[in-house]
């Protein structure tokens, strides 16, 4: 039974009215942190992740590395990631095989030119040629996603879970599940896809409210999160997801002949990584609260005023919409009594 922010008549009074201002208190805080830069808001190192156990044991836990049939790739144009959490993963688990993690070091326009005026790559081809001087930096963003799907399916893989190196782990502690317990619930047919993280205009445009998605009406569940249907070229975020071995062989028989990846069918098929790509109403969901948001000294998070600054100011709402709900569901859950969430907000403030 999913609890409600309503509490039942079997709770005292005083319980009651407490409980009802943690849900206005959660609608005032998307408002307050609007005001907020994310720079100034402390988050957990990752050291601060686990009492009692190693960081680096906690973070192989909850993003499942390690476990038999899971992939995690980390898809970046740099010598490591930008995010120093992912740049650790990166150290601690990038060397060995056993652990299946990968760093992909994405593709450029001018890389990928390179690779189609070659044409001897194992990895990818142009089916037209003309397309080779053509490319642009969005198709080669698009590729490296099915790179790291492509490396997935020929470590014979059953799930994967893909970051772009730009992607904060800073929501770890408020994890109920490891990734590869999320992945069991992946299926065929129309589960096949699940976004982590979620960016949406409307966060920006509404105070972050989600408009027509109305997540906030949803009722408080302390044990479990919600799966809820992707919607097309409204629903973003390719910043950090999981996926079936289904749903990434469909992907590569879409945009290739199955193994290596056609880039001239991306290029007419797709605008973007999270536009015609990876998601679609069809095959993908999205986790609500999110389990990662994008991170907060990133260039594309930084608030800017002006039209042409659209993108990066969706980009930092969501940001900010991303950490108050999952801090609001914590103190809720905290408050009923789930020991887990209190250990939660225990990591999250332990530098407060």
């Amino acid at each position: 039974m999913v609890p409600s922010l309503i509490v039942s008549d079997g709770f005292h009074n005083r319980r009651r009215t407490i409980v009802l201002l943690f849900a206005l208190l959660g609608l005032l805080g998307i408002g307050l942190l609007k005001w907020l830069s994310v720079r100034s808001i402390q988050t957990p190192d990752l050291e601060q992740l686990s009492s009692g156990d190693t960081a680096r044991k906690q973070v192989a836990r909850l993003l499942s590395i390690g476990t038999p049939g899971h992939c995690t790739a980390i898809i970046g144009l740099n010598s490591k990631p930008r995010y120093p959490g992912l740049a650790k993963v990166v150290e601690w688990f990038g060397a060995g095989q056993k652990w299946k993690v990968r760093y992909v070091r994405g593709l450029t326009a001018d890389s990928l030119r390179t690779l189609g005026f070659a044409r001897r790559s194992n990895l990818l081809y142009f089916s037209n040629p003309d397309h080779v001087t053509s490319v642009s930096n969005v198709a080669a963003a698009s590729v490296s996603h099915l790179l790291a799907l492509q490396w997935m399916v020929r470590s014979g893989c059953t799930s994967i879970a893909v970051f772009e190196d730009d992607t904060s782990l800073d929501l770890l502690p408020f994890w109920n599940k490891p990734l590869a317990a999320l992945a069991k619930d992946l299926r065929a047919p129309d589960r096949l896809v699940l976004q982590l993280e979620l960016k949406l205009d409307a966060f920006h445009l509404q105070n972050g409210a989600s408009g027509d998605l109305r997540l906030e009406e949803l009722p408080l569940n302390c044990t479990d999160r919600y799966w809820i249907r992707h919607r097309d070229l409204i629903t973003w975020g390719a910043g950090a997801y999981l996926m079936s071995r289904a749903g990434a062989e469909g992907l590569l028989r879409k945009f290739g002949d199955g193994d290596r990846i056609d880039v001239s069918k991306v290029m007419t098929m797709s605008s973007a990584p999270d536009a015609h790509l990876l998601f679609s109403r069809d095959t993908t969901m999205f986790l609500w609260p999110p389990y990662a948001m994008e991170w907060s000294s990133s260039s594309s998070v930084a608030w800017s005023s002006g039209e042409q600054n659209w993108h990066k100011n969706v980009h930092h709402a969501s940001a900010l919409v991303a950490m108050a709900v999952n801090v609001r569901q914590a103190s809720a859950c905290a408050f009923l009594g789930y020991d887990a969430y209190k250990q939660a907000l225990g990591h999250a403030y332990s530098r407060s």
